[in-house]
């Protein structure tokens, strides 16, 4: 749509009609619609969190009961208290905290009902503000007119710009925003120290994924070959993107595009460490050419045959999909929790694109000393392209639409750094 965001509003900058009347000065025709986001991250993952657990004690009650009416949902409850004390199953499901009582349920419901009811009386201030233009020559005047110099935006320097874009004395940061699927609206109030300082957690936990991988290849090596420890390094490249996207659940970010990018970093720093440098520093230096167990070409020609075989065939078993669609389906009480299961896969571009990224750093990062490295790249990339078609159209759930932020971020500074890659350890080998 044709949409601009602020930034950096007034904290107190509630009205819309004071922002449409703003942004009017540049609209060809009209202001269609504008948004005012506030800090209020806190009541809103509280409002998410109570309506999941609203979710699940619904499915714990009989049909037809009414989550509305407090004594009828206490009767309810107390009811299937004493069946579940009854069967030996539960209550031991219960005590290991593998099964969540309906009581608990609503214990938790009526906590979160009590501090969002507080939280509701809170002032909040504007974290952003979305001002959609009728057209989108609208758009672009806004965006030719908002454009300042940061310094000034961050200096607040109302001197430096022109008085018509000074709103309530503040100099605005302007800027296109990201697809409406794609806004992150539960952290749009985050600040961007908190942002940075869990970016940077979750990098160290993926670094020190590096370390216990390193450690567990190295061992297999030793212990049972190459092809062993080249199908422990796939086994690793398709475990920790999963446990490194888990992680980055509680990351914050304004947009899907600054997530994908975040997530398509630390994933591939992962792979290109676990797949090639790694290789390259537990093997001794006397092993560059020679054909051992213990050397470096039998090594690299594993992963690769791993990266051809067992990570596609990881991919087509979707083995969580069919537990969800075949197991726990069937045995579904509700419609909506049936569809639930069959809602497919959770993928992730930036996971995907480091696929590629990460078998071009390989060849690249061996074909002097490996060329067969390039036919099995052609091979690799070709069965990875036929078997994401098949997961896009069969397999994986339907995604928020994102933007191109992700692969110009990888085709600016992944992809040359590939080829100086290739530069480098070509000359170091020749």
């Amino acid at each position: 749509d044709y949409s601009v965001v602020v930034r950096n509003p007034p904290p107190k900058a509630y009205d819309p009609d004071e922002w449409r009347s703003f942004f009017q000065q540049f609209a060809e025709k009209q202001v269609t619609a504008v948004t005012v986001a506030l800090n209020n991250d806190e009541m809103l993952h509280k409002l998410a969190s109570r309506r999941v657990l609203l979710n699940s004690l619904e499915l714990k009650l009989p049909r037809g009961a009414d989550t509305d009416d407090d004594e009828q949902l206490i009767q309810a409850i107390h009811k299937i208290a004493r069946e579940a004390e009854q069967s030996v199953v539960n209550s031991f499901l219960e005590m290991v905290g593998l099964l969540v009582s309906a009581q608990t349920l609503f214990d938790k419901i009526q906590k979160l009902t009590e501090e969002i009811r507080e939280l509701q009386k809170r002032e909040y201030s504007v974290c952003a503000v979305y001002v959609t233009f009728e057209t989108e020559q609208g758009q672009r005047n806004a965006l030719h007119a908002m454009s300042v110099r940061h310094i000034d935006v961050w200096n607040n320097d109302v001197d430096a710009v022109p008085p018509n874009i000074v709103f309530q004395g503040s100099v605005l940061f302007v800027e296109e925003p990201a697809e409406p699927d794609s806004v992150r609206w539960l952290d749009l109030g985050s600040s961007y120290m908190y942002r940075l300082g869990t970016w940077f957690f979750s990098l160290f936990v993926t670094l020190l994924s590096v370390a216990i991988s390193g450690i567990c290849v190295s061992a297999a090596r030793n212990s049972y070959g190459p092809y062993v420890a080249g199908m422990l390094v796939s086994v690793f490249n398709s475990i920790i993107p999963q446990i490194v996207s888990l992680l980055m659940s509680k990351e914050p970010h304004l947009s899907e595009d600054s997530y994908e990018t975040s997530l398509y970093v630390k994933i591939t720093l992962f792979r290109w460490i676990n797949t090639a440098i790694l290789v390259k520093l537990i093997t001794p230096i006397t092993g560059q050419l020679l054909g051992g167990d213990e050397d470096i070409l039998p090594s690299v020609n594993a992963i690769l045959i791993s990266e051809l075989l067992v990570t596609p065939i990881l991919n087509l078993m979707d083995i969580s999909s069919n537990v969800y669609k075949h197991v726990m389906a069937p045995r579904a009480r509700t419609q909506r929790e049936m569809n639930h299961y069959f809602l497919g896969t959770v993928y992730n571009i930036g996971e995907r694109l480091t696929s590629l990224t990460n078998i071009l750093f390989v060849c690249f990062f061996y074909g002097a000393l490996f060329p067969a490295a390039f036919f099995f790249g052609a091979a690799i990339l070709a069965v990875q392209h036929y078997v994401d078609k098949f997961s896009l159209m069969r397999i994986w759930a339907l995604r928020p639409a994102v933007g191109s932020q992700v692969a110009r971020f990888s085709r600016r500074y992944f992809f040359n750094l590939s080829l100086v890659a290739f530069a480098v350890s070509g000359s170091y080998a020749y």
